[in-house]
């Protein structure tokens, strides 16, 4: 389906716009429960339990240094992750919970994707950070300080 998607779109940031919902009557109850926790860590890791007690997703949350990495693994895949996919839920689960649930404009200090390399300036517009492309896994990194602000 997120093949379709992409293929019927013709668009290279369909997946960025479909994952930018902001009508909050159109979350997912545990975007709604993730908008109302102490921080945006607390959303994180809400989420991140919720993936592993409904669905064969994890979704790993590492603090190093001044990092806090947020990765997404499928683990029933067989395929690669559709980049369509990876997009939408890159946004909804966390840049945009992150940005509503702070009230504050919260960007990664950089992004890595999987896939090899397209579009760079729609991807580095949109997320206002450095995406490098071709690497081993898809995550987002948070500076600590943005992850520990108050939703």
């Amino acid at each position: 389906m997120h093949s379709a998607i992409r293929e019927i779109g013709r668009d290279p940031g369909i997946g960025l716009k479909l994952g930018s919902e902001e009508r909050i009557e159109r979350y997912a109850p545990i975007s709604i429960a993730a908008l109302y926790t102490r921080s945006f860590r607390d959303a994180l890791n809400r989420i991140a339990r919720y993936k592993r007690l409904t669905c064969p997703q994890e979704i790993r949350i590492v603090e190093r240094g001044k990092e806090c990495a947020v990765e997404f693994v499928w683990l029933l895949a067989e395929k690669a992750d559709p980049p369509t996919l990876i997009d939408i839920v890159f946004l909804r689960g966390w840049f945009t919970i992150g940005r509503r649930g702070t009230g504050r404009r919260i960007n990664p200090a950089r992004v890595e994707l999987k896939r090899p390399e397209a579009n760079r300036r729609v991807y580095e517009n949109y997320f206002g950070c450095p995406v490098k492309f071709g690497a081993r896994r898809n995550k987002l990194f948070f500076r600590v300080e943005d992850v520990a602000r108050p939703s």
